[in-house]
């Protein structure tokens, strides 16, 4: 490295640090007067905190400018552009560390307590609980499993945060919300209950393992489901719904809410009825009677047996069955799910296209299979496809669909695809004649291949 660039270089880190260590400097400026006059919120220190704050800036700014002797061998524009850049350095620093010092040393937890709550099979389950009060007050609980006979602790895990909510000193904890868990057992299967959550206790590698699922809101397919049957009276939610562009949060699903009906562990089907209440929005009034009173999920294997270690499912056919006959529109007409093959020369590092029409106008793109399914609207139906690839390799894929419902403001068709097989490509649902891919596969280093599925009216 030549000396002047080492030099270069050396002058920047040095600057760097400087201004560093002149944002520690700031941080605990702040952070001593915000103790020394105990200005305890952010619209109460930040009158303290910006002076010494643009001070610091606007001399930083002057020094590098002007007076540093590297600023003035460059061009304005190269100097505009260096000295911006250390302030925005400087301020995200000197941001960052008061956000982080005020946020511990104003931060306070309070009321902490264990409630309990023994459950049919004498286990305990147990709340440890405490509220942290800070710029926003929130209340966090942990939940433990206890066995009185063996001493033995389990820890319900709670990997998406659904046991911590914002909450004030008035608020009730979480056993407070919901004091009645439920507790259902078959052999070594195990479930919990807890208000709108089932927490259902695999065993893995000899230890317990907890796996949480949340009901009260419509999700995902649920949540398309619902969706479907939303009529909005507003032209511009019409609109936006028959383009599928809604906003997020956007519709019924964001509003409707369910509690706990029923859970059949002998065929792992988990049940959800709608609460009774009104939907009074910002975008008009909905009955909640316009909607399905039941939602129902499964936990199924691959090969469509119920299994308890299978996440559970949104099951669109016991849907309909449950909801009765005033919710089941048959197909309007006989459509067919074309499934086709297509092999092309792919390049290592390029990314494959995901476009039927853009793989086929490709000139090495060849389709080397297809496979035709009439679909039902009452039952599962399969179908396979056989191709070669490269002459030697002999494949046959084989996949189950099912009709799910239709969208009238959308024109789109809901399809059931692959429902058991745990790595199936989602697939949105669909406008005749529209193909959406379902697989990739690269069966060499320079041979790679799509599949795709569109669905197709059949004539009379």
């Amino acid at each position: 490295m030549k000396p002047g660039i080492r030099l270069t270089l050396g002058w920047l880190f040095g600057l760097t640090f400087r201004l560093i260590l002149a944002s520690v400097v700031a941080g605990i400026l702040c952070i001593s007067m915000a103790f020394w006059e105990r200005k305890w919120h952010l619209a109460q220190i930040l009158p303290i905190w910006l002076p010494p704050l643009i001070l610091l800036l606007v001399g930083y700014t002057w020094a590098v400018y002007y007076r540093l002797p590297f600023f003035r061998q460059q061009s304005r524009p190269q100097r505009m552009l260096i000295a911006s850049g250390l302030a925005a350095l400087f301020i995200l620093m000197t941001v960052l560390l008061a956000g982080l010092a005020l946020n511990a040393l104003l931060t306070r937890k309070i009321d902490r307590r264990v409630e309990t709550v023994t459950l049919p099979s004498g286990d305990v389950l147990e709340n440890h609980t405490y509220l942290e009060e800070g710029w926003g007050d929130e209340r966090y609980n942990a939940l433990f499993l206890k066995s009185p006979t063996t001493g033995a602790t389990e820890w319900i895990d709670d990997p998406f945060g659904y046991w911590n909510y914002e909450a004030g000193p008035g608020d009730p904890s979480l056993l407070q919300r919901y004091p009645q868990p439920q507790e259902l057992m078959r052999g070594a299967e195990k479930v919990l209950v807890i208000g709108p959550f089932i927490c259902k206790r695999w065993i893995k590698t000899k230890k317990p393992y907890w796996d949480m699922f949340a009901f009260e809101q419509a999700e995902w397919e649920a949540a398309d489901y619902v969706r479907s049957i939303w009529k909005p009276t507003d032209p511009a939610q019409a609109s936006r719904l028959a383009s599928r562009s809604l906003f997020a949060g956007e519709g019924p699903q964001a509003y409707l809410k369910y509690q706990f009906e029923s859970l059949d562990l002998a065929n792992n089907v988990l049940t959800v009825k709608r609460t009774r209440t009104d939907l009074n929005v910002s975008w008009g009034h909905l009955s909640s009677d316009e909607f399905p009173d039941y939602l129902v999920y499964s936990s199924c294997d691959y090969n469509g047996a119920p299994a308890y270690d299978f996440p559970w499912k949104f099951d669109l056919p016991r849907t309909r069955a449950k909801n009765g006959p005033r919710w089941v529109k048959p197909m309007p007409f006989r459509i067919a799910l074309d499934y086709s093959v297509v092999t092309f020369q792919s390049t290592p590092g390029v990314p494959d296209e995901e476009k039927h029409d853009l793989v086929m106008a490709r000139p090495d793109a060849k389709e080397i299979g297809t496979a035709t399914l009439e679909l039902s609207d009452q039952e599962l139906r399969a179908t396979e496809c056989r191709f070669t690839v490269g002459g030697t390799n002999h494949i046959v894929e084989k996949f189950k669909a099912m009709y799910g419902y239709a969208d009238a403001l959308t024109n789109h068709f809901n399809l059931i695809w692959q429902p058991h097989v745990n790595g199936a490509f989602p697939v949105a649902s669909l406008k005749l004649g529209e193909w959406a891919i379902v697989g990739e596969s690269h069966w060499s280093a320079n041979c790679g291949g799509d599949e795709f599925i569109r669905l197709r009216r059949i004539e009379p």
